[in-house]
C-alpha cells in the first residue's frame, strides 16, 4: 500500500489533519505501507490528499480509507466499543472534521498575520513567476470554501467561540482516560487528536492553539497519540 499525501509541515506530519488522520490509521492497523509526498493535488481522483493505493484499489478519502482497511484487510479499529460510544464517537468526529476544522482553515487563510506565515511555508518551491499570482488564487478559493461552508462568514472573534466551544466539549469527554474511550486508542481518536494537533501546531501561536493548551487534559492526550498512534516524522523520508 502506497499513501500519498503532502510533505510534513511546521515540524508535524503534515498541514493537512486527514492526512496524518490517514497516517494514524494506516499505523494504528499495523500493515506495511509506503509514502509518497507530493505537492499537487489536482490530479487525485477527487482533487484533494490523503490517497492511498492498494492494488488495484484507489481510495481517495480520510474515510473511504478505514473503510477499506476494515473490510479489505480486516482490520478492528473500534470492536470494543458499545452502540453508544459509537454514537458519542461519530459526533465527535463529526465536529472536528466538519466544523472546527473550517475554524482553523479560517484561522490561517483569512487572518492577515497567520497568512503571512503561511504563504511562505506553503508556497516556498514555487517558481518567483507563480509566485507572484499563484498562492492569491489558492488563498481566494480556500476562503471560498470557509465562506460556502459558513464559519468563514463569522468575524474572527466569533469563530474562536465557536471553535473553543468544540474543543472545550472534547476536553469534557477525554475527561481524565488515556483516550477518549478507555485505555484503548480508536478510529475516533485518529480524527480528534489530528485535528486538535493540526489546531495547535503553526509557527504562531494562534487563539484557537491557545483554547487548546487551556486544556492540560488535551495537551497530554495530543503528545500520546504523537508517540502511539503515529508514526515517527522518519517514515515520511
Amino acid at each position: 500500500m502506497i499513501l500519498t499525501i503532502y510533505p510534513p509541515y511546521f515540524g508535524e506530519l503534515n498541514a493537512s489533519p486527514f492526512c496524518v488522520k490517514a497516517l494514524a490509521l494506516l499505523h494504528m492497523s499495523g500493515l506495511d505501507y509506503g509514502v509518497d509526498l507530493q505537492i499537487d493535488p489536482r490530479k487525485a481522483p477527487k482533487g484533494k490528499f490523503p490517497v492511498l493505493g492498494d492494488g488495484g484499489h484507489t481510495i481517495s478519502d480520510s474515510a473511504d480509507i478505514q473503510r477499506h482497511l476494515e473490510t479489505t484487510h480486516g482490520v478492528d479499529f473500534d470492536g470494543a466499543l458499545s452502540d453508544a460510544e459509537r454514537a458519542t464517537g461519530h459526533l465527535l468526529r463529526r465536529t472536528m472534521e466538519e466544523h472546527l476544522y473550517f475554524a482553523i482553515l479560517a484561522e490561517r487563510w483569512i487572518e492577515e498575520l497567520n497568512w503571512e506565515v503561511l504563504q511562505k511555508v506553503y508556497f516556498k518551491e514555487l517558481p518567483m513567476v507563480l509566485k507572484l499570482f499563484l498562492p492569491g488564487l489558492v488563498r481566494r478559493s480556500t476562503v471560498g470554501q470557509a465562506e460556502a461552508q459558513g464559519v468563514g462568514r463569522h468575524s474572527a472573534a466569533e469563530r474562536l467561540d465557536r471553535g473553543r466551544a468544540d474543543i472545550d466539549a472534547v476536553a469534557q469527554v477525554l475527561g481524565d482516560t488515556p483516550w477518549l474511550f478507555g485505555d484503548r486508542p480508536t478510529s475516533y481518536d485518529a480524527s480528534v487528536a489530528s485535528m486538535l494537533r493540526s489546531a495547535t501546531f503553526f509557527p504562531r501561536e494562534t487563539d484557537l492553539a491557545r483554547a487548546v493548551k487551556a486544556h492540560a487534559n488535551l495537551v497530554a492526550y495530543m503528545e500520546r497519540a504523537r508517540t502511539d498512534i503515529m508514526p515517527p516524522l522518519e517514515k515520511l523520508g
